[in-house]
């Protein structure tokens, strides 16, 4: 099996790349010399060729985006490992999805974070060669996939989710990058995958952090239109889903979900015969005034003078009408207000995350970790 190569390999393969695009360049020179009338002709295809050859020479050096090299050697090793032999006994093959745990424990979150910004950055390359920007966006989306993939396994602590919510929030890191990212965070806007089912109950457990920054992303004028989309609606979810459990834990209501019965939110509204208890109430009364401040938050996107896309201020109406029909004990006229454009975009509720990023988003590459990273890569090869 193909062992990673050590930083010193990825440097030897550097200097040899950087010679082949020098030889290339050599062949288009004697272009250069033909006739007058083409001498416009050859500059162009010596600038394009020469842009191509740069582009292709900048993808191939794995000293230039190392951890992203580092995650595609770890994910070829996997793809190589032999397959599981048969068994006799007919539950192994009821058995779940195997994950390669012993491949990556040697990685952090921050590792495939910088993996994830580094293959995003070699796909955008790929502009120079011609591809269109759907071409683009979907090679970003691929190589943000094999980096982040097994991010659940390396989340460790708080701070682990305190960097994802800042690489979600801030605006200088690439967007199709924050939107792979952002669909991952929620059950239903991703196609499932480790990181789609694993993530979402990771962030639960420490939702604080993250809970303000997609607030900000979908609260802020300047943020980009489909990622701010996608915040909303998962903001608005995840109050809706909150709000969704508080009434479950009425015993009336727990009655009619475990008799089979169907059951919603709009459902409870239109009960009159479930009381909630003293504390219950308290509690729905502190998500109530979320609903509230969420709502005076995007009332702005509607705005008679708002400049905002037309479907962020579409997402934006319907939140707020879903508010207004299914949640009960709203109060409506502050909803009506908002519908019609009264309450103004407040300020956002955080500093822009640019200032408060951590290092690990702008630091330079640290030789010694990488080396550590390789040698560990190497022990856990079979």
């Amino acid at each position: 099996m193909r062992e990673p190569l050590p930083v010193s390999a990825y440097e030897g393969a550097r200097v040899k790349d950087a010679d082949a695009a020098f030889s290339s360049c050599m062949v288009i020179v004697p272009f250069c010399f033909c006739d007058k009338g083409f001498l416009m002709t050859n500059r162009f295809v010596f600038v394009f060729l020469t842009a191509n050859i740069v582009a292709v020479a900048a993808v191939a050096d794995p000293m230039r985006y190392p951890y992203w090299q580092m995650i595609k050697d770890v994910n070829h090793n996997i793809e190589a490992r032999p397959p599981r032999p048969c068994s006799v006994n007919d539950s192994n093959a009821k058995s779940n999805i195997e994950y390669p745990f012993e491949m990556f424990r040697h990685l952090r979150a921050s590792d495939v974070f910088r993996a994830a910004r580094e293959g995003a950055q070699e796909a955008r390359l790929q502009a120079a060669l011609g591809k269109s920007k759907e071409e683009i966006e979907a090679l970003v989306f691929r190589n943000v996939a094999i980096a982040l993939e097994y991010l659940p396994m390396l989340i460790r602590s708080e701070k682990d989710i305190e960097e994802l919510s800042l690489l979600l929030g801030n605006r200088e890191e690439d967007d199709a990058l924050r939107r792979y990212l952002l669909q991952n965070t929620f059950p239903g806007y991703a196609p499932q995958s480790f990181l789609s089912l694993s993530l979402p109950e990771l962030i639960d457990d420490n939702a604080d952090i993250y809970s303000k920054w997609t607030w900000y992303m979908a609260t802020h004028p300047a943020e980009e239109p489909r990622l701010q989309c996608m915040a909303l609606e998962i903001c608005y979810a995840r109050l809706r889903r909150d709000y969704q459990r508080i009434t479950e834990t009425n015993p009336a209501v727990r009655e009619q979900l475990e008799s089979g019965a169907s059951f919603s939110i709009t459902d409870f509204r239109e009960s009159s015969n479930i009381v909630f208890s003293r504390e219950t109430n308290a509690v729905v009364r502190e998500l109530r005034g979320r609903f509230h401040d969420f709502a005076n938050a995007i009332a702005g996107h509607i705005a008679k003078d708002s400049t905002r896309a037309e479907e962020v201020k579409e997402v934006t109406k319907g939140i707020l009408e879903d508010m207004r029909d299914n949640i009960k004990g709203l109060n409506k006229s502050v909803i009506e207000d908002c519908l019609e454009g009264k309450f103004m975009l407040k300020t956002p509720i955080m500093r822009p995350p640019a200032a408060q990023t951590p290092e690990l988003f702008f630091d330079a590459t640290d030789p010694k970790r990488l080396d550590d990273l390789m040698q560990e890569m190497i022990k856990a090869t079979p």
